[in-house]
């Protein structure tokens, strides 16, 4: 706008506070009173002036009449709105004529009535207002008219269509990909077999890998832990999180699907992975291994996709509803956002093939990337479970974790109609991410192409009335270092009050900061998103992101030895169970080793005596943790089984899933890990465990996904 326009503004709300306090003066009943004063000016139907209008906006018009027509309350007549030095003053070119208005606010005031409804037509306007006695001709004595130019409306051209047929097919594709992700990352058997259930793994092979994660989902529906050395344990939070963010990845999807249209196209829209960190939480890779950072990145960057979906998704509705009211000023904010997050999405989705790409090297340096588990004989397995049920030995193993006899009823009937992938393997995983991307990667391109097209041709066209943010940051950083970062803001009044929010975690709550300045401290590694609220006294708002690529500080503690080597050993009741760990720390820093029991603090130290009380599961959790505040905990958890359970068919079967060792302890931390193994290096007792084990695992599987339901 330029400063003349300013000008007038500023001028124009002071005429209207004068109108809103109301002009003095007696309205006779019966009889005109005289003329004294009659205005009108352009308004923006929102308690506010306005002169320039696009052809898709809605004219109203603020002023004061000074004329009651005989037996009235109010002052009344009829407002034109005519080209400007129109020969004609009541030449009215809105639909329908002329706009008869009522005056009853103090002498005879109205404000924001609407006299023309879009589509507008380009050009310069004045407002002419004919009182009584409506003679059909203008009368300067009682007649307004304004002269000159009361408002223009631009020669703008209507809001450009975003094709969004094309990002909706590709939706469809990535919501299959999104589906696999999470049926892949729950049935992905090689994670950490050798490492998470210590005594069934030696029989069981890749199929063992099953029930380790079968447990994992198990405990988490029940609220309890499972029984995972250290290392596994992160590769087993990586893998949880892959599957979260696979649920919150489907909904952003089939909302891409879905979208209608939004009227509410003046406000934006801003950044919320709250959904996603919850599902995806913790985010700290916990060891410095390739498996578990590789996961932990792709996982981050799968998490800014979905956040990145969730405020594109409004914004394509709002651009949508812009064009279908022809906004040139909703068309060019929604335009900058969905442009800004289409481009957020690219970014996350090229970062996201960067890992799998090291990821899937790594692996197949190793010789695992397309290791896997006999999906045909668990399908054998589960056909079989349908005809027979579950073996005395089976039922043990679950009885040992805690599902009750009403449990496994419900699994015998529900695993039999459980669907397993075709294929069950590392590869097979990272090609679901890959395809997650990739099958929406390029109408992501074209959207963005198309928003800075439609921004670029209505810009020009449109007066911002709110602010305009941007964010200077540095583009790294690292974890536990203080960076600053700071708002430019561009506003039509240098004067405008602005207060500011910012936005760290991403949870779509801008309390993380005040001011133009903030002093920001990362906490993890990772890609960063920190997003900015900029806020005028009317309302105005703008929300605008950065990324920060930001480095690990240190190393976190590791477990160097565990005992005893079995995670989910028995014990009769009264019985002692003796329990050690010892863990250091790359960095040099100090070690403090703690112990709970089912989730309460018992002790610190490098050993600690259990004592079993009954015939019930146990979780024995220890932690070590460093001096450093910005460094993850290294955990690990036992599960203490009655001995009633032991001999597979409580206490009078034979075989089952095999007793304590006789072996010193688990090397945790010995080597790194190649997809199979973890890099546990943990000790296996040889001949332990049963061949019905994988299928009590998914039976746990299936009792966690029924459980969720039910919680949820």
């Amino acid at each position: 706008m330029s400063q003349r326009d300013a000008r007038f503004r500023r001028r124009s709300r002071v005429s209207l506070a004068g109108l809103l306090a109301g002009a003095v003066g007696a309205c006779v009943l019966g009889a005109p009173s005289d003329a004294r004063a009659i205005t009108a000016f352009a308004s923006d139907c929102n308690f506010d002036f306005q002169d320039v209008y696009n052809p898709g906006d809605a004219v109203c018009v603020t002023g004061e009449m000074d004329i009651v027509p005989p037996g009235k309350i109010c002052a009344e007549g009829y407002l034109h709105i005519v080209p400007a030095g129109s020969a004609n003053p009541f030449a009215d070119v809105t639909q329908g004529g002329a706009n008869y208005i009522l005056g009853c606010a103090g002498a005879g005031a109205f404000y924001d009535e609407y006299v023309w409804l879009p589509p507008l037509m380009p050009g310069q306007y004045e407002i002419v207002i004919d009182q009584y006695p409506f003679s059909g001709a203008f009368n300067p004595a009682t007649d307004y008219r304004t002269g000159g130019v009361a408002f223009r409306v631009s020669d703008a051209p209507m809001v450009l269509s975003v094709d969004v047929g094309a990002i909706k097919l590709a939706a469809a594709d990535g919501l299959a990909y999104a589906k696999a992700i999470k049926d892949l990352a729950e049935y992905l058997a090689l994670v950490d077999y050798l490492s998470t259930i210590v005594d069934w793994t030696g029989s069981f092979g890749l199929g063992g890998g099953l029930a380790a994660i079968a447990l994992d989902k198990f405990c988490t529906a029940t609220k309890l832990d499972c029984p995972t050395s250290y290392n596994s344990a992160v590769i087993t939070i990586g893998n949880k999180i892959l599957e979260g963010i696979s649920e919150s990845l489907s909904l952003k999807y089939l909302a891409i699907i879905a979208d209608p249209p939004d009227p509410n196209f003046g406000a934006v829209v801003g950044l919320n992975g709250a959904d996603a960190l919850a599902l995806g939480a913790p985010w700290t890779p916990g060891a410095n291994r390739e498996i578990p950072r590789g996961q932990i990145a792709a996982a981050q960057h799968l998490a800014t996709q979905v956040a990145a979906y969730d405020a594109l998704v409004p914004s394509v509705e709002k651009l949508q509803g812009a064009r279908i009211a022809g906004s040139n000023l909703g068309a060019t904010l929604q335009a900058e956002k969905t442009k800004a997050y289409a481009e957020l999405a690219l970014s996350a989705g090229e970062g996201l093939l960067a890992e799998l790409d090291t990821l899937a090297s790594f692996l197949e340096s190793k010789g695992t990337l397309n290791s896997g588990v006999d999906v045909a004989d668990l399908q054998e397995k589960m056909a079989a479970l349908a005809t027979n049920g579950f073996s005395a030995e089976e039922v043990a193993i679950l009885r040992s974790f805690g599902a009750s006899e009403a449990d496994i009823e419900q699994l015998r009937v529900e695993l039999p109609q459980r669907a397993i992938p075709a294929s069950v393997d590392w590869a097979a995983l990272l090609g679901a991410m890959r395809g997650s991307f990739e099958s929406v990667r390029p109408a992501l391109v074209d959207l963005a192409a198309q928003a800075e097209a439609i921004r670029a041709e209505n810009a020009p066209y449109a007066f911002r009335p709110g602010p305009q943010a941007s964010i200077n940051a540095p583009a790294s950083g690292q974890v536990g270092t203080a960076m600053t970062l700071s708002a430019a803001v561009n506003h039509f009044d240098p004067s405008a009050a602005l207060t500011y929010g910012w936005d760290t975690d991403l949870d779509g709550d801008f309390d993380d900061g005040a001011g133009s300045a903030l002093s920001f401290t990362p906490v993890a590694p990772g890609r960063t998103v920190v997003s900015l609220r900029v806020r005028d006294a009317s309302g105005h708002a703008d929300i605008v992101h950065t990324t920060i690529e930001v480095a690990p500080s240190g190393s976190p503690p590791e477990f160097v030895e565990v005992t005893p080597g079995e995670m989910a050993p028995f014990a009769d009741v009264d019985e002692v169970v003796n329990f050690s760990a010892r863990a250091e720390d790359a960095d040099g820093d100090a070690v403090t080793i703690r112990w709970a029991v089912d989730g309460v603090e018992q002790a610190t130290g490098s050993t600690f005596a259990f004592t079993m009380p009954d015939e019930e599961p146990h979780r024995v959790e220890v932690v070590a943790a460093d001096t450093d505040p910005y460094s993850p905990d290294a955990r690990a958890v036992f599960v203490v089984r009655a001995a009633r359970w032991q001999n597979g068919s409580n206490g009078s079967g034979a075989g089952g899933p095999g007793g304590p060792s006789s072996g010193s302890g688990a090397g945790a931390g010995a080597g790194e890990g190649d997809g199979s193994s973890s890099g546990c290096g943990c000790e296996v007792p040889s001949g332990a465990g049963s061949a019905g084990a994988p299928l009590a695992a998914l039976a746990l599987v299936t009792l966690l996904a029924a459980r969720r339901r039910r919680l949820g």
